[in-house]
C-alpha cells in the first residue's frame, strides 16, 4: 500500500526545492510532530516557538475542549490501496469537519494535494463529503507565531485521484 508522499514523489508531484532541504529541517518536523502529540512534552529549546505555536493554532481552530480530535491517526483506503496519517482532523467547535497539517518549513504547491488525500481517506473512513472538510496547513514558525492557510479548490481531488493512478501505474510496471 502506498503511502501519500510516496505517491506524490513517483508521481512527480513533490516538492521541486527538495534540493533545499535539509537534514536540520527535516529533523525539526519530526520532533515538533512528535512533542505536538505528548500530553507533557519537555521540547528542546530551539522548538518550543514551533510547539508554541501548533498548540495556539489548535486552540484557534478546534476550541478548548477537544473531544473528537484525532492526532496523528493511520488511515488507509483499500479499494484506492494509499495511506496516509493526517496531523489532526476533528470537529471544531462551530460544527465543521477540519483537516489540519502542520509545516515548519514553507508551504509546497504539493501540500493541497496531500491534504485532498488526507480528506478523501477521513471521508471514507467516517462516511463524510470529502469536500464538506475543511483542509488547513498552518506554518509554525520559531517565534511561536503560525500562518494558516486553506485549501478549497475542489479540483485537488482530481489531480490526487490522477497521481495515485500515475504512481500505482509506475509500481505495477
Amino acid at each position: 500500500m502506498l503511502g501519500v508522499t510516496r505517491v506524490l514523489e513517483l508521481a512527480g508531484l513533490d516538492s521541486q526545492s527538495r534540493r533545499f532541504y535539509t537534514d536540520a529541517g527535516r529533523d525539526r518536523g519530526r520532533a515538533v510532530h512528535r512533542l505536538s502529540t505528548e500530553s507533557d512534552p519537555i521540547p528542546e529549546v530551539e522548538y518550543l516557538g514551533y510547539l508554541e505555536a501548533a498548540r495556539a493554532c489548535e486552540l484557534q481552530l478546534y476550541g478548548v475542549s477537544r473531544p473528537n480530535l484525532l492526532v496523528e491517526e493511520p488511515l488507509y483506503d483499500e479499494t484506492d490501496r494509499y495511506a496516509g496519517t493526517p496531523d489532526r482532523f476533528g470537529i471544531t467547535e462551530a460544527g465543521d469537519y477540519l483537516l489540519l497539517d502542520f509545516k515548519t518549513g514553507s508551504l509546497e504547491r504539493s501540500t493541497a494535494l496531500q491534504l485532498a488525500a488526507y480528506a478523501r481517506l477521513a471521508a471514507r473512513r467516517y462516511g463524510l463529503r470529502e469536500t464538506a472538510i475543511q483542509r488547513v496547513a498552518a506554518c509554525l514558525r520559531v517565534d511561536g507565531t503560525y500562518r494558516l492557510t486553506e485549501f478549497r479548490d475542489r479540483r485537488d481531488f482530481a489531480v490526487w485521484g490522477a497521481a495515485l493512478l500515475v504512481a500505482q501505474w509506475k509500481v505495477a510496471a
